[in-house]
């Protein structure tokens, strides 16, 4: 974290990497956060593909879209505007 707020990321893995000790990066909570926000972000992506998906097959209402998939009927209806 400090070599991120001093601009020195380049140089640290540098010289961790030359260091006879070895550090389990996945370990860290920092990358165990940024791990389960990754994970999120795509299960929000999958959601949104899947919404525009079924408006495109023209099967469901926005309303049934939104009811099936639990979602705010608010979000299917952006969706449909952007296509």
């Amino acid at each position: 974290m400090l070599a991120k707020l001093r601009n020195l990321q380049d140089d640290t893995v540098k010289q961790t990497a030359i260091m006879p000790i070895v550090y389990d990066l996945e370990t860290d909570i920092r990358y165990v956060q940024g791990m389960t926000m990754g994970e999120e972000k795509g299960k929000e992506k999958n959601l949104d593909n899947n919404i525009v998906l079924l408006l495109q097959s023209n099967l469901l209402t926005a309303q049934q879209i939104a009811e099936t998939l639990n979602v705010p009927l608010k979000r299917v209806e952006k969706l449909k505007k952007k296509l």
